[in-house]
């Protein structure tokens, strides 16, 4: 195998990582995937008044979104000594446009704005700008948990257009952030266990979150989480561990209206063609709420708020 193809194999192998380790924190195109093996539990109700999360879904609530992802890969081993960084931006605006029986929603998702802000060696800029103008809608339970995902203006679409609609509808399968079922006051804790799962690859994850503030408009939670890494990527066996922390601020009146500022961590090593590499990753994940269902700008966000994500 050329040195060539082989970097490009270590650099596939860190992104779909990183990716899939930030797909575990919320998509940024809203998704998730409900699991039926995720399990919630109350560790402390809190005290005070109190809050259902999910906040109910309401035919026409709407919000617009702006979502940045960025990632630093540092590896070493197997002939390789680099670093690989990327960065894009989605922007999105969603509507709820049916409310099920049971409380959960379907969400009308459109892609306005996509753009590379540090595009890496050897990825194609459509990977990323064919998304702008895809419509799709996502239904979600009353927990707020994602469930199918169904492209809505599929004839409207380019070729193009449609292979980033596949790539993003079908490989992208990810997990939501997670809520109780009971009711939650200030200095209330739940963990989660559950799987992230996206381009191919499924890590164990444990969430542990904390409503740290609560008021007549907004709340926030604090998140960390923790992964084990032991998997196959593109033929190498991956081991190794993620783990991050951040914030999670939300609107009361409005569940689109979630914003979030997320810092992860991983150090992983891998086995390829008999040889081992060490990749550390810093990644970084911003959702910023820019518009609501009353037209105001900039109604949540987190670094706005002072609920960065602790160094």
């Amino acid at each position: 195998m050329s040195h060539a193809t082989r970097s490009s194999r270590i650099r596939h192998v860190g992104a779909a990582i990183a990716l899939t380790g930030a797909a575990g924190v919320g998509s940024a195109c809203g998704g998730g995937d409900a699991n039926a093996a995720t399990v919630v539990s109350i560790l402390d109700a809190g005290e005070g008044a109190t809050i259902v999360l999910p906040v109910p879904y309401e035919v026409g609530q709407t919000a617009s979104t702006s979502a940045t992802f960025a990632a630093s890969i540092d590896i070493n081993g197997a002939g390789t000594d680099e670093e690989v960084s990327f960065a894009f931006q989605l922007d999105l605006t969603s509507t709820v446009s049916e409310v099920a029986a049971d409380g959960g929603g379907l969400v009308i998702f459109t892609i306005a704005g996509a753009e590379w802000l540090e595009q890496p060696e050897g990825l194609d800029d459509a990977l990323i700008t064919d998304m702008v103008g895809l419509t799709y809608s996502e239904s979600y339970d009353a927990a707020g948990l994602a469930g199918s995902r169904e492209l809505v203006n599929d004839e409207e679409l380019s070729d193009e257009q449609r292979q980033a609609a596949e790539d993003l509808l079908e490989q992208s399968e990810s997990v939501a952030f997670e809520f109780p079922e009971a009711p939650v006051a200030v200095g209330a804790t739940w963990t989660s266990d559950t799987t992230i799962s996206s381009n191919g690859l499924e890590f164990p994850a444990t969430y542990h979150y904390e409503l740290v503030s609560l008021d007549d408009e907004s709340f926030v939670i604090d998140v960390t989480y923790d992964s084990p890494v032991d998997t196959d990527v593109d033929g190498m066996n991956v081991t190794g561990r993620i783990s991050g922390s951040g914030s999670i601020t939300g609107a009361v009146d409005n569940p689109l209206e979630l914003a979030y500022q997320i810092e992860q961590d991983a150090d992983v090593a891998a086995e390829i063609d008999g040889d081992s590499l060490d990749m550390q990753m810093t990644i970084t994940f911003d959702n910023a709420v820019t518009g609501a269902a009353d037209g105001s700008v900039g109604s949540i966000d987190p670094s706005a708020t002072g609920t960065t994500a602790p160094n």
